[in-house]
Order: structure tokens, then sequence, then C-alpha cells
């Protein structure tokens, strides 16, 4: 039987990837990699995300005796809240920044504290409803909606836990189910499709752990050359996929995010083995911070970019609706991507240290209170 405290470290890695890439889906630079196909349909990881979390959880908590919502929801809660708390005020300080210099005649994309970052949508960005509401899910800090989406799907799946026979995997089908059906009809009946993208991805993510568990014995015999076989595809038919046209395409990529997960949770083929060095890992380790902070570091780059503008240096421009930058060579625009990233990253371990763990320790805190 699979050990029911085993991490799954090669996933990590893929949460981590999945999140390199997203930032790359934000970074627009002329000619750059940000370009090509793939890059261009790197929105789609964000259903890795789902996906992933629904595996995982149900690993964690489905089959647990002792499991009571207090420590349930603790965990959970200084898991996400800290950072996302952090990064709210971050943005809102930026905001009153813009609204400084557009006071002086220094526009950015939008007039400060309109539209999307209306004062009146902060409480519920700040209780993470924006995507439960009708309301616009992308203001302040933009990649918080599929957080929003997240932390309250956790408290549904701990309610279908609540039913102790097989009744709740048969609800987690219909779940699904009925989410990729309003998805795909883009009627946004009661709530957006990002709600609908969250709950298909994360109970598709927990019927394939339970897919997971009943074969586990009988497949981890399998030798590492039949895994790598089996990781190279699903790889070569994710990318095939992403750079395709294929109607539907956001139901089968969960489906495929699902074969992912199942093979790769195995860890024993060629590709397993490189996503277990340490850089995979650490990428891994720190994929909340990285996809909640890139947003704001984005917008900084380009905000600088548009104050260089007002010294004659014009390195940006709007096309389409989009901002983009361009230096004028796409050497440059693909190392200034680079380098992007690796700023991200670079913070990104400054807020996993200071922020990430310290409101993971908390939460272990108050869990230990709650077992006395």
């Amino acid at each position: 039987m699979e050990n029911k405290t085993k991490h799954f470290l090669v996933l990590d890695s893929f949460r981590g990837i999945a999140a390199i890439f997203i930032i790359a889906f934000h970074l627009k630079y002329v000619g750059s990699i940000t370009e090509t196909s793939f890059i261009k349909n790197a929105y789609l990881f964000v259903d890795m995300f789902f996906v992933l979390s629904g595996f995982v959880l149900t690993h964690s908590n489905a089959f647990k005796k002792d499991l009571n919502f207090k420590s349930f929801f603790i965990a959970r809660f200084f898991r996400i809240y800290p950072l996302h708390i952090f990064m709210f005020s971050v943005v809102l300080l930026i905001e009153v920044l813009k609204m400084v210099g557009y006071k002086y005649g220094i526009h950015f994309n939008n007039i400060p504290f309109t539209g999307d970052n209306n004062p009146i949508y902060i409480i519920p960005h700040i209780l993470l409803l924006q995507s439960w509401l009708n309301i616009p899910e992308l203001g302040f800090n933009g990649p918080a909606w599929s957080i929003s989406v997240e932390f309250y799907l956790y408290i549904i799946f701990f309610i279908t836990l609540i039913i102790k026979s097989k009744i709740k995997y048969l609800l987690w089908a219909i779940l699904s189910i009925i989410a990729i059906c309003l998805m795909l009809s883009n009627k946004e009946i009661l709530f957006n499709n990002g709600v609908y993208r969250g709950i298909f991805g994360f109970f598709i993510g927990s019927l394939t752990y339970l897919l997971y568990k009943s074969v586990y014995m009988k497949i981890k015999s399998l030798h590492s050359v039949y895994f790598t076989i089996m990781e190279l595809t699903i790889l070569m038919l994710l990318y095939i996929l992403f750079i395709s046209d294929l109607a539907y395409k956001p139901a089968y990529i969960v489906i495929l995010f699902a074969f992912q997960m199942f093979i790769f949770s195995f860890e024993k083929g060629m590709i397993s083995s490189l996503l277990l060095f340490k850089p995979f890992q650490l990428i891994g380790r720190l994929s909340y911070s990285i996809y909640l902070i890139h947003y704001t570091v984005i917008f900084v780059t380009i905000a600088l970019a548009i104050l260089l503008g007002k010294f004659g240096i014009h390195i940006t421009e709007t096309i389409n609706g989009v901002r983009y930058i361009d230096y004028g060579n796409i050497y440059v625009n693909n190392t200034v991507v680079v380098l992007i990233i690796l700023c991200v990253v670079y913070l990104s371990t400054l807020t996993y240290k200071y922020i990430e763990i310290k409101g993971q320790n908390i939460g272990k805190k108050l869990q230990r209170r709650n077992k006395v």
C-alpha cells in the first residue's frame, strides 16, 4: 500500500515549472520566446495547479481517520493567506504610488483605483471571493483569481469528505461533469468560467488519485524504461495540444494533466529522475511565491519602461490593447525575459522564507493546540 505520508517531489517540480511558464506568458517582449505558440497558451498551466491540488489533497486527507475541519482549515488558511495578504498590500501600495504619479502627469496602463482596481472590490479581494462573485476577478493582484477558486474549493472538498461511503467518489465525478459542461457552454451560469475550470480540474485530480491508489501495487514494479516511455509520451502529447487550435482544448488539457499526474506520481522514469534534481525541487518549493508575486514584478518592469519614455527612451508600445516592450534586438529581449524570470525566482526565495514559512509555522502551532 502506498505510504500516506509520501510527498510527490516530481509533481512539486512540475508545479514550479508551470509557474515559470506562466511568468513567460505574462511577459510581452517583441520577437522573444514569449511570442511562441507554446508560451502564448501557457495560461493553461493554471489548470495543472487545480489538477495537482486535487491529487495531492486527496492523498493527504481523503483517507485520514482523524480528519477534522478546524485542523484542515488552519493548514490551508496559513498555507494560502499570509502571502496573499502581503502581495495584496504591496499591490495596494503600488496603486497609491500610481495615483501620486498620475497627479504629476505620469500615466500607466489605467487610472489608479478605477476599473478592476475600484476600491469597492478591496474587501472581496481580501477575502478571496473575487472569482466567486460577479466582479472583475483580475483586479489588484491578477493571479490571485485562481487562489480564490482553490481556497473555497478546499472547503467544498472537505464537505465531500464527510460522506464516509464511496458515494463521495461519485459526487466528485458528478461535480466534474457539471463543471466541464458549464465551462464549455460559456454561459457562466451562477459563477464565471474560472470557477468551473477549478472545480473540473480539482476533482479530476481527486479521481486520478483514486486510480493511482487502486493500481499502485500492480504498476510500481514495472521497469523504469516503461515509465520513461510513458513520461515522454505524455509530455509530447501535452506540447502538441498546447500549440494546437483544437476545439475544447481546456477540457482535453485537464485530462492530459491528469494522466501526467498519474504517470509521474510513480517517479520511476528518466524524466522523473531529472526532476528530482535540486534546481527543479527549489522552484517547486517556491512555486506559490513565484506565481503570486510575478505579476507585480512584471508591472514594475513595465512602469520603468514607461518612465524611460518620459526621458526620450521609447521601448514600449501598445499593440491591440497589450503593452509590449522592445529593446530593438531579439537577443536583448530574450535576455531581459530570462533576467526577469530569475529576478522573480530570487524574490520568491525571500517571500518563501520570510512569509510563507513563517505563516505555515503559525498554522502548525495552532494545529498542535487544536489537538491538545
